[in-house]
Order: C-alpha cells, then structure tokens, then sequence
C-alpha cells in the first residue's frame, strides 16, 4: 500500500514539474493575416510575434505601400520613400527616423532570415495608416489614415 501511495506522489510530482515547465507559445504573428485596405498582404516571409511585438519585413511592407528601399550598407540602415515620406530604420534599433526627426520604436529592428524586420504597427502609423487588431479573426487591418481638416 506504502508503495501505491509513494508511486502515485512520485507520478504526480513529476506531472506538476512537466507542466510548470513547459513553454507557453503563442500562434500570434505565425499565420496572423495582415490586410491592407481589406485585402491581404502576400508576405514571403510571414510576420513573427517578437518579444510582444508583431515584426514584418520592412521590404515587403514597403512594397505592399508601393514604395521604395533602399539599404546603406555602410549606414546599416534601410530607407523607405515614396509620397513625400521617408523612414530611416538602422539595424539593431529602437528608433527610425520619420521625415528626418529620431522617433523610438517599440520594438527592435532586426535581420531575420536574412531580412529586416521591423515593428508592423510602427511602419504603417509612421506612413499614416491606421492599424487595428481583430482578435476574432486574429488578423491585423489597415487603412489609410483619412485626412484631417485645418
């Protein structure tokens, strides 16, 4: 009987570690959809939730705004421009330059998968988009801001 008892505390113990150890992972940002004025970006390299952060590829951000990068390898910093607008974004940052004028991000810019990846919700409000998340449909929605009277 001792030993039915022992056993059973053995095994329980040993669930409790197991559980009170396992990682907690999070699907956001792994298959999130991301739609720009109601259709979805096709991204090559999806979206990844990093340190709390939804980060995309500026490139293909840039791309999706229909606008242009530049990389400055001595600079180590990408440029995006069109419309007026330009964003500097240095590599291993958590700032950019929006227009010129230093604004802090929140997150880290950074390469993954030979990519730079950058706050989602930063680039797109820096380019006058609004962004919103849908928690029903784990999806991320932005529109461009409308215009505001003098």
């Amino acid at each position: 009987m001792k030993k039915k008892v022992w056993a059973a505390g053995l095994l329980f113990t040993a669930i409790l570690l197991t559980s009170a150890f396992t990682p907690v992972t999070t699907n956001a940002g792994q298959g999130t959809v991301v739609n720009l004025e109601g259709q979805p970006i096709a991204f090559s390299m999806q979206p990844r939730m990093i340190d709390g952060t939804l980060m995309a590829s500026a490139r293909e951000l840039a791309n999706a705004l229909k606008m242009d990068v530049t990389w400055l390898e001595a600079e180590r910093t990408a440029v995006i421009t069109g419309n007026g607008y330009e964003l500097k974004l240095p590599l291993n940052s958590d700032y950019a330059y929006v227009n010129g004028k230093a604004t802090t991000m929140h997150g880290i810019s950074q390469i993954v998968d030979d990519s730079l990846y950058v706050p989602l919700r930063f680039l797109m409000e820096s380019a006058n988009h609004v962004v919103r998340w849908d928690s029903a449909t784990s999806s991320v929605n932005i529109t461009k801001q409308a215009d505001s009277l003098p």
